[in-house]
């Protein structure tokens, strides 16, 4: 599924601003996690060292995103608290709680979590300020709304699992089901972002 955002970065690629450099780094680590995941999962049926390694990679990308994409200091530094607090954790959570060979489902619910919380922030800004509305800010409103999308849903997913799953163990494919899907919409919504032209604008 990264591919797709990627193939539509590849035909823009002369055009990039610093926020698409930075949603193609997120794709990349993810088609290369993607892989690796499979391999792990074939070789040595378990995959869950590489979910641990792209928790930290994700959650960086997209903490570099909003980080640069607002001018406000107080919200700047609140991104950058919560960020680099939440990467501590992940961090203690590996090494002292859920083994790097155990699926670390604490730092993948509260990641969703706070960057659903991120994302909203985002968007309450960017509508006080009118940037929103700007036609430069386009695909700025594509890459958010999509990481609002899937984490928010992702969320839910965890939150419905957890409770579900111990009444009939039939929503577990359920979910992945759902995950799956979320996940395509994702990455449509940053291929849609990555693949505008003409703007009349420079963005970020």
């Amino acid at each position: 599924m990264p591919l797709i955002p990627l193939l539509s970065a590849f035909r823009k690629r002369r055009q990039l601003t610093k926020t698409d450099k930075t949603i193609i780094v997120l794709s990349v680590f993810a088609f290369i996690s993607a892989i690796s995941a499979y391999l792990g999962k074939v070789f040595f049926r378990n995959n869950s060292p590489v979910v641990h390694f792209w928790t930290i990679a994700e959650f960086s990308c997209l903490l570099i995103y909003f980080v640069h994409l607002v001018n406000e200091r107080s919200i700047k530094l609140f991104f950058q608290i919560v960020g680099f607090s939440f990467i501590l954790f992940t961090l203690y959570n590996t090494l002292f709680i859920q083994s790097i060979f155990e699926y670390n489902s604490h730092s993948k619910g509260l990641e969703a979590t706070v960057l659903t919380l991120f994302s909203l922030i985002y968007l309450i800004y960017s509508i006080n300020n009118e940037s929103f509305f700007e036609k430069a800010h386009i695909s700025i409103n594509y890459y958010t709304i999509a990481i609002l999308i899937y984490c928010g849903s992702n969320q839910l997913l965890y939150l419905l699992y957890n409770h579900l799953n111990t009444i009939d163990k039939s929503f577990t494919n359920l979910g992945y089901r759902l995950h799956f899907w979320f996940y395509v919409l994702f990455n449509v919504l940053l291929a849609l972002g990555l693949g505008l032209w003409n703007r009349e604008t420079k963005q970020k």
